[in-house]
C-alpha cells in the first residue's frame, strides 16, 4: 500500500506511538470537555426560611458540573435580620401588638379576641392597668352598641350600630352622622352617634346615644353613659326619648389605643 504504515488509517501499526501518530494510537488525543454538554439545574435558594439566632436564614444551593455530573453545594445564608426575632418561617414585628398568638399570620383581630367582627383600628393592646381581675374581659375590652333607630355603622372603629326600626318614621326627614372620640393612653373611648338636622338646624349635631368609656377602664363606664344619656336627654327635645333604648354590651374585650378624632362643631355639653 501507498500509505503503510499510514498515521490516520485507523490503526496504530509498525512505529506509530501515540506521541508520531495520535489519531490512531491514542484513544482520545483531544478530549472535549465532559460538562460541555451537561445543564446542571439554576442556582437558587431551596427550601423554606428558618430561625436561627433570632434572624431568618435558607439555604442557597449552588449547583456545578464534574467529570461529566450535576454536583452541588449548599450554603446557609441570612436572608433577613429580625430586629424582635422570628417564629414560624418570617420575622415578628411588633409582636404583641401584631401577632399576639404568635400564629405567624398578622393580626387581623381575632388574636386578642375571637368573638370581634371586622378589623379594629388598633391590633390588640395590654390590658388596662386598672381593670379588676374579675372584670370579664381578656386582655382588651370592646364595646358594641346597639341603638333604636335605622341601621347605621361607625366605620372609624368598624364597630356595627344594629338598630331595630321602631322609629323609622320618626328619623325619615334627618340624616344621619356618626362621629366618634376616641382618646388614646389607658383605654378611654367615647364613641358618640349624631342627626343632623339638614333644614331648619343645619349644622346642630343630636346624640342618638353615647357610650362612654372611662379614662382607667373601670366598671363605672356604663353608670357614666346611662348619666350621660340621661342629661343629653333633658337638654335636646323629646329626640331623645328614645336614646335610652341604647344598650352597651361588653363583649369579650376592646381596643384600648385610639387616635383622636373630634367633630367641627362643639359637643352639647363641651357649651
Amino acid at each position: 500500500k501507498d500509505c503503510y504504515p499510514c498515521c490516520g488509517d485507523g490503526s496504530c501499526r509498525g512505529d506509530e506511538t501515540c506521541d508520531t501518530c495520535p489519531q490512531d494510537c491514542c484513544p482520545n488525543p483531544n478530549p472535549d470537555d465532559p460538562c460541555k454538554n451537561v445543564k446542571c439545574p439554576s442556582d437558587g435558594y431551596i427550601g423554606n426560611p428558618y430561625c436561627k439566632n433570632g434572624d431568618l436564614y435558607q439555604i442557597y444551593r449552588d449547583y456545578y458540573c464534574e467529570n461529566g455530573e450535576c454536583k452541588y453545594t449548599d450554603t446557609e445564608i441570612k436572608i433577613k435580620d429580625c430586629e424582635e426575632g422570628c417564629s414560624n418561617e418570617g420575622c415578628i414585628v411588633n409582636p404583641i401588638d401584631n401577632d399576639p398568638d404568635q400564629d405567624g399570620v398578622p393580626n387581623d383581630g381575632t388574636d386578642w379576641c375571637p368573638e370581634i367582627k371586622g378589623h379594629p383600628l388598633n391590633h390588640g393592646c395590654p390590658r388596662c392597668p386598672e381593670v379588676p381581675e374579675n372584670y370579664g374581659y381578656d386582655d382588651c375590652k370592646w364595646y358594641e352598641y346597639l341603638i333604636r333607630g335605622e341601621e347605621g355603622h361607625l366605620s372609624y372603629l368598624e364597630v356595627e350600630i344594629k338598630a331595630e326600626t321602631e322609629y323609622k318614621e320618626e328619623l325619615k326627614d334627618f340624616k344621619r352622622k356618626y362621629y366618634d372620640i376616641a382618646t388614646a393612653h389607658e383605654g378611654a373611648a367615647l364613641i358618640l352617634g349624631f342627626l343632623e338636622i339638614p333644614v331648619a338646624i343645619e349644622y346642630s349635631l343630636i346624640g342618638l346615644g353615647i357610650a362612654y368609656i372611662n379614662e382607667k377602664c373601670i366598671d363605672k363606664d356604663i353608670d357614666k353613659a346611662e348619666d350621660l344619656i340621661d342629661e343629653l336627654k333633658e337638654k335636646w327635645w323629646g329626640m331623645f326619648d328614645y336614646a335610652n333604648t341604647l344598650r352597651v354590651q361588653a363583649n369579650s374585650c376592646a381596643f384600648c389605643d385610639f387616635e383622636i378624632k373630634r367633630p367641627p362643631e362643639k359637643l352639647p355639653w363641651e357649651e
